[in-house]
């Protein structure tokens, strides 16, 4: 838990496009290119601020870059041609996603709202089902699993996304199983 702790104090989570406003363009090329080559066609187009990182995809080739950045859709739609005339582009092989500010702050506070009012219908059912004496330590119980699986994201520097939140949200519902298996024994 102090690891984890350590972690979030200074690292912090790695908040995937979900939570953040931006475009993700993935892209299967059908010649190799490094990332540097790939920067460079983007800085021919205006986009300057972009992370790429090399991927792999069984569906878009052995060449598949992922180009994370604060583009606006307009630019997203520039991307498209530039790649295609350096490198190339595998057919069916073009995906972006953009998400704006809003939206990403919406999700975020709603991953928050689900994960804070989970524990709070865990914390009142195990009061009502046992004594509220119970509900303290089970609240713990389940804070701590999901600390634990946090301060792992956190250290290891994954992408959070809404699918982490809805493992974060099973994790609870197996921990109030676990947890509730125990006290009524």
């Amino acid at each position: 838990l102090l690891i984890g702790a350590r972690s979030f104090a200074t690292k912090q989570l790695n908040l995937g496009l979900d939570f953040e406003s931006g475009s993700r363009v993935t892209a299967g090329l059908e010649r190799d290119a490094s990332v540097e080559d790939v920067r460079s066609t983007l800085e021919g187009i205006g986009i300057n601020d972009a992370e790429i990182t090399e991927a792999s995809s069984d569906q878009l080739g052995p060449n598949v870059v992922q180009i994370d950045s604060e583009i606006e859709p307009e630019k997203v739609q520039e991307v498209q041609p530039a790649l295609d005339s350096a490198f190339g582009i595998v057919p069916n092989g073009f995906q972006s996603t953009t998400v704006g500010p809003t939206f990403g702050e919406q999700v975020a506070r709603s991953a928050i709202y689900a994960v804070v009012f989970s524990l709070l219908v865990i914390c009142a059912y195990v009061a009502f089902r046992f004594e509220p004496k119970y509900a303290v330590p089970v609240i713990i119980a389940l804070i701590h699993d999901v600390l634990i699986t946090g301060g792992v994201y956190s250290l290891t520097g994954r992408e959070v996304t809404s699918g982490t939140v809805a493992a974060f949200l099973t994790i609870l519902g197996y921990s109030m199983y676990d947890t509730v298996i125990v006290f009524d024994r």
